[in-house]
């Protein structure tokens, strides 16, 4: 699993190798021909695998308002704790005809990033809106990925994959005047250090 994780990686690398100017643009390769979009779904799954194998309980920590909450989990709670972090499935065969991709290095963070967003057109009842991944310059292993959906009653959710560590769930409503706040942040760590 981890050396077609690895291939993968290796192809998209090579694919935003051909952009070398100093200044951050778009992957014009990733625009004329059909897009290879990372396997996000993949990768997670490699990592709660991971988790699992590794026999970490991880703790998740839930602010509402002023109310936190920390409990330990269970190997029992996974499937519903990362379910958002899996579907919809992300790979190049689901999204190619709903999604573009452009790829750039960037040098304030130290990594190519991978961006992906709805193509105009695309059915607004889509939920998965966009997602980003963070490749490290260094070492070109995943350093963390981003994705934001928008659910049926018209919050955002915005999901924070931090590779080998933590998830973060962020939940923004809004209120009657329409002004945006944050409904509840839970945070999800299985690394202490």
């Amino acid at each position: 699993m981890k050396g077609i994780i690895f291939l993968l990686l290796f192809i998209v690398i090579l694919i935003s190798c051909e952009t070398t100017t100093d200044k951050l643009q778009p992957n014009t390769t990733l625009e004329k021909e059909a897009p290879v979009f990372f396997p996000v779904t993949n990768y997670i799954k490699g990592q709660i695998n991971e988790i699992k194998n590794d026999g970490i309980n991880p703790a998740k920590y839930k602010i509402v308002g002023n109310q936190s909450d920390t409990v330990w989990m269970k190997l029992t709670d996974f499937d519903t704790a990362f379910k958002e972090f899996i579907e919809p499935v992300i790979d190049s065969i689901n999204m190619v005809n709903l999604y573009e991709g452009n790829t750039f290095s960037d040098e304030t963070l130290d990594t190519y990033t991978f961006t992906y967003a709805l193509k105009k057109g695309a059915p607004e009842s889509l939920t998965l809106k966009r997602w980003d991944v963070y490749i490290n310059r260094s070492d070109n292993k995943v350093k963390s990925i981003y994705l934001v959906k928008k659910t049926p009653d018209d919050k955002e959710k915005q999901f924070t994959w931090q590779s080998g560590k933590w998830c973060k769930t962020v939940c923004i409503a809004k209120d009657k005047n329409g002004k945006q706040f944050v409904e509840y942040e839970e945070t999800i760590k299985w690394r202490f250090d």
